[in-house]
């Protein structure tokens, strides 16, 4: 049978002239030409070929070369059409899907596995109308470009609740330690990054609860950690007693669209940062990590990566490495993100600045649709008080390219904000 995908299979079979003297001729219809071409197609099974050896055929002739390629070619042919017309997908049931979700008909890729857009998730649990339920307030930026600080600020604003480190620390057996070790012993644990001590009350990521979810570690939301978050909302929900539920998670910059899908009430505050100066603050970070990396030990469960990680920033060689691979990382996520920043809803998102904020400019009055900018302001005030400001770095040229692009579309989409009258005045 002829398939336009098949791939064409040479039989050989030479002539014996002992054969044909001694033996009547065959039919013309199973007359073999020497050299024949045919084309197998891989999706039928074949049957099987029961060649007639004649007693007058030698066996020199039976084993030549020809022959056993061409049956070596004739059996990997039939045995993989075997393989392909036995493949079958398992039809989808109701018991695959966790009982917390209800998900639209999903998509299938290749090897069975079953892959669900973020956007086929849909909550049950939580209520779909706005105004009703807990008030969710994410804190989007670049990693160190002070979405600590601002989450903090907001959670002291709104009365609302966060991830903490000891959180964290009741399903990772190695930060339990090391706060264990800081409370009963003394012992001096910063984070690392900073010099901002450890204390279980200290705010941190969401995303690392998130990396034990399957079997590729995921900091971020994605279909197969979606019900891990929401379980993680749901119980700071029920910690707060309704009140505010502030998360911030670095690695979720750029699926801001995915976090909102989460609940009606979700709010984004993104930040941004002069693009040079969290280039610099990283560098101080990463170089930190080589005097200072036991609390990114514990978080990342002592794994041996982090032990190269540690070691890599100790060697000025793989530290420029490091630091460089990140710094292109980031830009291109910033990239990526102001490609669709557009698309986002305006009266959910507030565009504000880290700059302005710390520079003592009324910068929350872009957040004041989200969150009281009077209390927000003040509480920012109090955590960056006595907090000398960084030099501001001169950053290369793709770094200045991409802080004046990233500060054009905040202009743009914050005089969208005015227009519409989401914030209170136009700058």
């Amino acid at each position: 049978m002829y398939s336009p995908l098949a791939s064409p299979v040479i039989v050989y079979s030479p002539p014996d002239p002992v054969v044909a003297q001694a033996e009547p001729a065959l039919p013309a219809a199973h007359t073999i030409a020497p050299a024949t071409a045919c084309f197998v197609d891989a999706s039928v099974t074949l049957p099987a070929i029961e060649p007639v050896a004649s007693p007058l055929a030698s066996a020199a002739s039976a084993n030549t070369l020809p022959e056993r390629a061409a049956r070596k070619r004739v059996a990997r042919t039939t045995a993989s059409g075997n393989a392909r017309s036995s493949l079958r997908l398992p039809p989808l049931s109701d018991k695959m899907l966790p009982a917390r979700l209800k998900m639209d008909p999903p998509t299938f890729r290749g090897g069975g596995r079953i892959v669900t857009p973020i956007g086929a998730v849909k909550l049950v649990n939580f209520p779909q109308s706005p105004g009703a339920g807990p008030r969710i307030i994410f804190v989007n930026g670049l990693h160190r470009s002070g979405t600590t600080v601002i989450a903090e600020a907001a959670t002291e604003a709104s009365d609302g609740v966060t991830v903490t480190a000891g959180m964290i620390a009741e399903s990772n057996p190695y930060l339990r330690a090391l706060l264990d070790e800081v409370a009963d012993e003394g012992r001096q644990v910063d984070r690392g990054v900073d010099a901002r001590e450890l204390s279980p009350d200290l705010p941190e990521e969401y995303g690392w609860l998130l990396r034990d979810v399957g079997r590729v570690p995921a900091p971020n939301v994605r279909a197969r950690t979606v019900p891990a978050l929401l379980e993680i909302i749901e119980r700071l929900t029920a910690q707060g007693g309704g009140r505010a539920v502030v998360l911030k998670n670095p690695w979720d910059f750029g699926r801001e669209r995915a976090l909102l899908d989460l609940h009606p009430n979700a709010s984004i505050l993104l930040v941004r940062r002069s693009m040079p100066a969290v280039n610099a603050s990283r560098r101080r970070a990463t170089r930190r990590y080589g005097r200072s990396g036991a609390y990114i030990s514990a978080l990342m469960r002592e794994r041996p990566g982090v032990r190269i990680l540690i070691s890599g920033v100790r060697r000025k060689r793989s530290l420029a490495m490091i630091t460089s691979s990140a710094e292109w990382a980031a830009r291109v996520r910033v990239l990526v993100f102001l490609r669709g920043a557009h698309r986002l809803p305006l009266e959910r998102v507030a565009f504000i600045s880290y700059d302005e904020l710390a520079a003592g400019e009324e910068g929350a009055d872009w957040a004041a649709h989200i969150i009281d900018p009077e209390r927000f302001n003040r509480a920012l005030r109090s955590k960056l008080w006595g907090q000398a400001a960084p030099a501001n770095p001169t950053g290369s040229l793709p770094d200045v390219f991409l802080d004046r692009l990233w500060g054009r579309v905040w202009e743009r989409l914050r005089a969208a904000q005015a227009a519409r009258g989401i914030v209170p005045r136009a700058r």
